[in-house]
């Protein structure tokens, strides 16, 4: 398949995985009410409770949106390898491929299984900065390709931001996440989901810019 061809399914699936994730999101956290009927807030509720079967009015919104945009965006990540053209292309493409399938397996196993949940959300987490941080590499020290310098920048920060949700998580705060509903448990601005919702944009960023990029490379394609 022509180089041009996998460009072009990257920037459809970049572009429709951050869409739907990002729709989704947005309309449970509107619809959310919490167990004491609080309001969704980024400053102290986890990205999980927004699909919480039983609590999360939207759950099921927000749950389909991340299976389809995480299965996009697995596509997305196996499409990118392609275009890179470089020995670690295949160790990309790996990272890249249990990255976006883990996402969406978040969605299949809401918080409500909390093992499984976990499972797959910490393997996101514990792969997603690898795989931001092998591409801002490639950008920055590779001798010969097509994407802007400037483009390591956004994959820097994605992986900073994994690796500060991961330091800053204590061992229990990821199965803490199915008693949140209780609000003097939980503190007016929190580190935790404020990092983890950190984690969440600059990924999708990351993504959209990325995206961006290649939309450019199709648009001229290399003779």
């Amino acid at each position: 398949m022509p180089r041009w061809d996998v460009r072009r399914i990257a920037v459809i699936t970049g572009a429709v995985g951050v869409g739907l994730i990002v729709l989704g999101s947005l309309l449970a956290a509107l619809a959310y009410r919490g167990r004491l009927d609080e309001p969704y807030s980024f400053l102290n509720h986890f990205v999980s409770e927004l699909g919480e079967v039983g609590v999360s009015d939207w759950a099921v919104v927000f749950n389909l949106g991340l299976i389809a945009g995480g299965l996009c965006l697995t596509v997305f990540m196996l499409a990118l390898a392609v275009t890179l053209r470089h020995w670690f292309s295949l160790p990309f493409g790996l990272i890249g491929l249990v990255t976006g399938l883990s996402g969406a397996l978040v969605g299949v196993f809401p918080m409500n299984d909390v093992d499984n949940h976990v499972t797959v959300a910490m393997t996101f987490f514990n792969t997603g900065w690898i795989a931001t941080g092998l591409f801002a590499l490639y950008v920055l020290l590779a001798r010969k390709h097509a994407f802007p310098r400037w483009l390591a920048v956004p994959g820097l920060v994605a992986a900073v931001c994994f690796v500060a949700f991961l330091q800053a998580a204590t061992p229990g705060a990821e199965s803490s996440v199915d008693v949140l509903g209780v609000p003097e448990g939980r503190p007016d601005v929190w580190i935790v989901p404020i990092l983890e919702w950190l984690v969440i944009a600059s990924v999708l960023a990351w993504i959209a810019l990325t995206t961006l990029a290649l939309h450019r490379q199709a648009s001229h394609p290399e003779p």
